[in-house]
This record gives C-alpha cells, sequence and structure tokens, in this order.
C-alpha cells in the first residue's frame, strides 16, 4: 500500500511538471515551480536546486521549496574532492554525472558533514540528481524524504526521467526558443498531446498519444476526436465543458474516452484554446494523462483496506460493515451469530515448521472452512489463526450450533501441507443477537469470551456466550493491569526454597521462586499470574527482574558465608525465544552487576519449550554454557522429549516434577517412571533434583534409586531472604 501510494505521488509530480514545462516562459519560475510540486505533489519534505559554480569550484542553491531552506543560506558544498564538504553526494553527483540515492540520510557517511554542522535536520533518505545543459552538468535537483529506503527501483525511474525531461526543458529556455522547448516537451512527455485546428481537426499528436490510445499520428490526421468518446458523458457535460473553453481558454477535468481495442479508461485532460498576437483562434490542445493505472491503484487499496492478504478473505473491517448491516435488516423473529474461530496449537506448527508451511496451513484452512458454509455467510480472517463466520437471519441457536458442529469435524482430517501431514483442531464461540449483544463490538467481544471458554473446556469443541465470562474477562483484564504495576509498586518478592543433598541432608542451594501479593486480593497464586505474564508478554521483564534479585542475593550470602552453591532462577520461554529475549545479553549484564560467578547461577528451561523448538534451542544453551553457567531441564516428564535430543542438550541436571513425586511410592506407574528418569539421567551422566518431595518414605525411596537432591515441604516451604539465612544456619 505504501508504494503504491508513493508511486501515484510520483506520477502526480511528473504530470504537474510536465505542465510546468509547457506554461513557465523562464528558469527561475520553472525550476521553482518543480521544486514546489515536488513538496506539495510528490510528498518530499524538502527539495532544492543548485548551480555549478565553475569558478569558484562550488555548488550555490538556486531555488528551494519545503521544510527547511532556511539553512540554505550558509550550506557549504565544495567540488574539491580533497575538502570535507566536498566529498558529499552533491559532489559525487557533480563530478561523476550520475545520481545518488542516499536510502538512510542519518548513516551515509557522505552526509556526515551536513549533519554536524546542521544537526537540526531529521531527514529518512534524499535522492541527488544531476542536471544538464549541453550534456555538461550544470547544477543538482536534491530531494529529501521523511522515511528511510523511499527511492525504490520505480521511484529511481520516475525521478530519473523528470531529471530528463527538466535537461531537456533547461536547454531550449537557454536558446530562448520557446517552440523548440514546446517541441521537445511535446516529444518527450508522458501525457498525451492532441493538437486541433479551429475546425476541430487533428493536426498533430506526441508518442504519448500513440501508447495511450493505441493510434498512430497517422491514423487520426485530419480527423475529428469525436471517435475517441467514450458514450458515457451526456450532452450537458459536453456543452459546459466546452462553454469554460470559450468562455475562459481551458476546461480541465476527468472524461472518460475509449482506445483502439474498445477499451474505456478514465484519463485527466486539460483542454485550451490558443489564439495569435490578433486575438484569432488557430488551435485547440488537449493534453492528458491515462488514469487507469491510478485507478487501478485505489481498488487495491480499497481491497485491501477491507481483506486480508493472505487468504484474500475478508478482515475484520468488512466483517463489521457486514455485520452491522446484518444487525439493520435482521427481524424480531431472526437472529445473526458470530462465531469466532481459533485453531488449536497453530503456534506449535508455526515455530516448528516455519512460517512458510503456517501461512499454507492458513490458506487451506481457509479453503476447508468455506466449504462448509452458505454463500450468503461471510468468512473473516481476523487476526493470526483467528477466524470468524458471520451468519445472518437464523431462527434458532441450533443452526449456529449444527455449523460449529460441522466445522469441527470438518478438521478430522489432516492436512498435508509440504509432504508435513499435519492434524489440528478448531475451538469456537458462538454469540447471538440481540441477547449477546446488539452491535458488532460486543458480539465480537462476547463470542472470543465463548471460545476461551471452549479452549478451558479441552479445546476442539464449541461453547456458547454467558455473562459469567464476561465477568471473567474483565476481572482477567483487571489482573493484567494490576500485575504489570506490581513490579513498580514493589508487590512482588522473591522467595528461596531450599535444595538438598539426599545423602547428606546438607543445603547445597536454593531455587528462586517469585510471588506475589496483592494489596486488597491477597497472595495471587503464581499458576495464574505466570501465565498471564506469558500471555501478555510482561514475563521478560519479570524474568529480569527476577534474574537480577535471585543473583543479588545469592551474591550476598557468599559474602556472608552461607555454604551454599548455587542459585536456580527459572527461564520463561519468550526469554529463550529467538525473536523475543535476548539471554546471551541478558544473563553476563545480570552477573557483572551483581558480581556473582556464573558457576553459581543454574538456569532452569521447562522441558516443552526446549522440545518445541529443539535445535534453536541446542545452540541457544550451548551458547549460554559457554558463559560457565549451568543448566536444568525443569518439570521433566510433562512433555515430549526426543531421546535423540536430549543427548545433545547441553545441560547438567534433570529435575523430575513434583507431580511424578506426590504419590510415591504407593503409585507403582510414578514409582517405574521416577526410576525410569533416574536411571537415565544417571546413564547421561546427569544429576537429578526431585520437586515436591513431602515424607520420609519419598525422601528414602529417591536416595535408594540414585537421586542426588531434592526439594519440598519435607525440608522447607519457600522462605524469603532473612528466614532462608536463619534455616541454613540453624542447620549448621
Amino acid at each position: 500500500m505504501a508504494e503504491l501510494k508513493r508511486r501515484n505521488r510520483l506520477y502526480h509530480l511528473l504530470s504537474h511538471c510536465n505542465q510546468a514545462i509547457v506554461h513557465c516562459q523562464y528558469e527561475r519560475e520553472l525550476l521553482q515551480t518543480v521544486c514546489d510540486h515536488a513538496v506539495t505533489h510528490g510528498g518530499f519534505k524538502m527539495a532544492w536546486i543548485g548551480w555549478v559554480d565553475d569558478t569558484n569550484q562550488v555548488i550555490t542553491p538556486f531555488v528551494a521549496a519545503g521544510s527547511g531552506t532556511e539553512n540554505l543560506e550558509s550550506i557549504q558544498i565544495s567540488l574539491n574532492p580533497d575538502d570535507p564538504f566536498g566529498q558529499g553526494p552533491a559532489s559525487e553527483v557533480v563530478n561523476h554525472d550520475r545520481p545518488y540515492w542516499c536510502q538512510d540520510y542519518a548513516a551515509d557517511p557522505r552526509t556526515a558533514p551536513w549533519r554536524e554542522h546542521y544537526p537540526g535536520r531529521h531527514w529518512g533518505s534524499a535522492a541527488v540528481l544531476p542536471l544538464h545543459r549541453h550534456e555538461q552538468v550544470i547544477g543538482v535537483l536534491i530531494l529529501y524524504a521523511d522515511e528511510r529506503w523511499e527511492f525504490d527501483h520505480d521511484a529511481q525511474a520516475l525521478l530519473i526521467e523528470l531529471a530528463a525531461t527538466l535537461d531537456f526543458a533547461l536547454k531550449y529556455l537557454e536558446d530562448q526558443k520557446i517552440l523548440r522547448r514546446a517541441a521537445a516537451v511535446f516529444a518527450h512527455t508522458r501525457e498525451g498531446i492532441l493538437i486541433t485546428d479551429a475546425q476541430h481537426n487533428i493536426v498533430a499528436t506526441n508518442a504519448a498519444f500513440t501508447q495511450i490510445t493505441g493510434y498512430t499520428e497517422e491514423e487520426v490526421l485530419g480527423k475529428n476526436p469525436r471517435f475517441l468518446k467514450s458514450g458515457i458523458h451526456d450532452a450537458a457535460f459536453n456543452r459546459k465543458k466546452w462553454q469554460a473553453v470559450h468562455e475562459i481558454g481551458y476546461w480541465r477535468g476527468e472524461i472518460w474516452n475509449r482506445r483502439k481495442t474498445g477499451e474505456l479508461y478514465p484519463q485527466w485532460q486539460t483542454l485550451s484554446s490558443v489564439r495569435d498576437s490578433n486575438g484569432k483562434l488557430i488551435y485547440y490542445v488537449a493534453v492528458f494523462s491515462d488514469l487507469s493505472g491510478i485507478r487501478n491503484a485505489e481498488q487495491k487499496l480499497e481491497y485491501l483496506a477491507h481483506h486480508d492478504p493472505l487468504t484474500g478473505l475478508p478482515n475484520r473491517l468488512l466483517l463489521e460493515l457486514r455485520t452491522d448491516h446484518a444487525l439493520q435488516r435482521t427481524h424480531k423473529k431472526k437472529s445473526v451469530a458470530l462465531l469466532f474461530i481459533d485453531l488449536d496449537r497453530f503456534k506449535h506448527i508455526n515455530d516448528s515448521f516455519g512460517h512458510a508451511v503456517g501461512d499454507a496451513l492458513l490458506l487451506n484452512v481457509a479453503a476447508r472452512l468455506k466449504e462448509h458454509l452458505r454463500s450468503d455467510d461471510t468468512l473473516a480472517r481476523l487476526n493470526g489463526d483467528e477466524f470468524a463466520v458471520l451468519i445472518e437471519r437464523i431462527k434458532h441457536s441450533r443452526f449456529a450450533a449444527n455449523l460449529a458442529t460441522t466445522l469441527i469435524s470438518a478438521f478430522a482430517e489432516p492436512f498435508i501441507i509440504q509432504e508435513h501431514i499435519l492434524h489440528i483442531g478448531v475451538s469456537i464461540g458462538i454469540s447471538l443477537s440481540p441477547d449477546d449483544g446488539n452491535n458488532f463490538a460486543t458480539l465480537l467481544r462476547n463470542a472470543d469470551s465463548a471460545m476461551h471458554q471452549a479452549k478451558t473446556q479441552g479445546r476442539n469443541n464449541y461453547q456458547f456466550y454467558t455473562s459469567a465470562l464476561t465477568a471473567a474477562a474483565l476481572q482477567r483484564v483487571a489482573l493484567e493491569n494490576d500485575l504489570r504495576q506490581a513490579l513498580k509498586l514493589k508487590q512482588l518478592t522473591v522467595l528461596y526454597q531450599p535444595q538438598l543433598d539426599l545423602h547428606s541432608r546438607q543445603v547445597i542451594g536454593a531455587e528462586a521462586l517469585v510471588r506475589w501479593h496483592h494489596p486488597s486480593k491477597g497472595p495471587i497464586p503464581p499458576d495464574q499470574f505466570i501465565p498471564l505474564a506469558e500471555e501478555t508478554g510482561f514475563i521478560l521483564a519479570l524474568g529480569e527482574w527476577v534474574l537480577h534479585t535471585a543473583c543479588r542475593q545469592m551474591h550476598q550470602w557468599q559474602q556472608d558465608g552461607l555454604p551454599i552453591t548455587r542459585m536456580s532462577v527459572n527461564i520463561a520461554g519468550q526469554q529463550l525465544h529467538r525473536d523475543r529475549g535476548n539471554l546471551m545479553a541478558l544473563v553476563p549484564r545480570v552477573l557483572a552487576a551483581t558480581r556473582l560467578p556464573p558457576t553459581a547461577l543454574d538456569l532452569e528451561i521447562t522441558e516443552s519449550f526446549i522440545m518445541q523448538q529443539a535445535e534453536h534451542s541446542i545452540a541457544t544453551l550451548d551458547q549460554l554454557r559457554t558463559l560457565g553457567v549451568s543448566l536444568s531441564i525443569d518439570d521433566f516428564g510433562t512433555g515430549h522429549s526426543s531421546l535423540a535430543y536430549l543427548k545433545r542438550l547441553p545441560i547438567d541436571t534433570l529435575k523430575i516434577d513434583k507431580s511424578f513425586i506426590c504419590n510415591i511410592p504407593s503409585d507403582s506407574n510414578d514409582v517405574a517412571i521416577t526410576r525410569a528418569v533416574i536411571a537415565l539421567a544417571n546413564s547421561l551422566q546427569l544429576k537429578v533434583v526431585a520437586e515436591g518431595i513431602e515424607t520420609e518414605q519419598q525422601h528414602q525411596f529417591l536416595l535408594d534409586q540414585g537421586c542426588h537432591f531434592g526439594q519440598g515441604y519435607w525440608y522447607s516451604r519457600p522462605l524469603d531472604a532473612v528466614a532462608f539465612f536463619n534455616y541454613i544456619k540453624k542447620l549448621t
């Protein structure tokens, strides 16, 4: 869309400059007009033209327009390449006679002297083009834009064409031969020109006329231009047009004409009458440009504004328009239903196979959904893996339920994408008018709430909206806002749970655990606010704070002489993610700030996230190990580890999840799993930490099986820093 808009601006600029070349009689007038048009129609921040002073070997400003022209009075541009002010883009263009495209003004070394001496300028990019007379460079045209990388291939071609047209105009203006100048412009302009005599017989056309209409000059000479008429405009329109030509000398406006192929097309036309020195009418001149490209661009922009660029489906805006229209047409005994559809675990597919496979899957999902909808139903893509279906004029809610069931069943068959067999389900939320809302925003919000309820019910099902869901959603928003303030208001604390050597029962380390005490709601369980922090992205700031707090406390305990060797800190998946977290920068920075030796820090990463991005995880963990920290897999046994990956991971410790420990030794399955994990770890020469130990029997069982370390309520609950210190002192 940005490229289309930029191209349209340049076409408008060329059109206005061509008209200026035809009408301007003086050099300064012409060049000043070009600079003005560059700002007003081309969208540039500033434009100026400088002349080459061969005597003094400098470039001096001649005309300018736009913001920042006041700095031109003191600008220094030398043509001496040994002068710091002779090594910039303008000097380069004059000395080498070629355009210079400065795509990043702030980073281009050639602009450094001017950035230093004129710090008030904040341009994104600049274009510098040579201007010629008699094949010699006589000046430069300089255009400044707000954005970087403004000048793509098409923009460069159009601006080179503009400079070439100015070259022709400058050549003929110098010679004071207006007719020769007009002939050059006539031949080289992109706009079509048609000239008739006073009797409306064609006497001349230019090359652009042929390009636009398809007729050669030989085919039309002597004919009346009426054969170009489209037939769209009535007699009143034509009468008004010619009345303007006869009374004020010209008419300008949009008109439809016909090409040689019979195709109708829009054009912007200026029709003028030309009289001799005695006032006698001798010619009519029509100057016109083809607007079909602009109209197509406008249509494309209109389409993109209302459709998803990947799937071509209606987007949220168009869905809103159609929903509002459907609500206006709905009778009292009928309803409008909105189905909010979310793909289950799409993110795992996207992360595992890449965005190309993810995009292809979305296209196939859209096609499969459309197969099961009526022609007057609207399927829209809202965002990412979220879709919506608008159903109009339904008599009963069971119709929406039946459709939801059909759509869910449609996903029973896997998708085959680039030889990958992908299984994916959908969770659907349904809202109905008028009970669940009388406008699009309310219906969509309530359908979204119902969809989340479907997720909590096990996914791959549908749920209707209830008012209780709205209350839960509002509570969630309030909790999210409170969480963002909790760190600033010092409501968050870090507690430390001792980790013991099972054989000696000596404390060897601690695990840092974040806790939130809300001033009015009291303690908020971690299983409520940690997932919320991950969903909102707040986990990055929270994780950094916990890491810094725990490392600082560990250093203090070392200074106090506590006999513990490591501090374990949990790392969230987003911190390890290649596009969000930056652990390789964060960990060294925190260690340096807290003066904690790397060997005293243990980072715990969940098994499930490592397996989602195994190859990336191995590379990242390898880099972390080079820092000297130790690494642990947390909650081992709850994910889906691959032994092929597990043996490649640069880890030191496996932590057995507490869900396997809590029923030991009474549950034979948990006993078997725990034994297998300990045996696996020992065979891989890894240490084992068991979480959630609550009885002496569990302690003894784990010790007998070869487990090295443990933590749990049997030894101690998580403690604040002071209580932890006292706990250790009491044991020793």
